[in-house]
């Protein structure tokens, strides 16, 4: 992102929604990343006036959904509340669903990816 802005590049929803989802990943593959670092750009979208779409707000609940633990699900499910429901699609709906599944289930504790 400095490196950008240093060359006067200015990031729009598609660099954000792609970092976003890169920490998603990240936590997914179990080398960091999660819901902090992902509601971090998401603050940093908001700063320069970059309005969240519903790929945002999926990447971001899909970073609480690898992430896996109780606290980050809740978090998940504040973001949905807040989505603007004409902006929720199918996609949406499935991660959201697996969030909460995985998180009551204890999926996430199990599965060869996430130990």
């Amino acid at each position: 992102m400095d490196r950008m802005r240093d060359r006067g590049v200015a990031a729009d929803v598609v660099v954000f929604n792609t970092l976003i989802d890169a920490y998603a990943k990240a936590s997914w593959a179990g080398s960091g990343g999660g819901i902090g670092p992902a509601l971090q750009v998401l603050d940093m979208m908001r700063g320069v006036n970059v309005q969240p779409t519903t790929v945002t707000y999926t990447s971001l609940i899909n970073a609480a959904r690898h992430e896996g633990t109780h606290e980050a699900v809740t978090v998940a499910l504040a973001l949905f509340r807040k989505m603007p429901a004409i902006s929720r699609n199918h996609q949406t709906y499935t991660v959201m669903m697996h969030a909460l599944v995985y998180c009551a289930c204890g999926v996430h504790r199990t599965h060869a990816a996430c130990a």
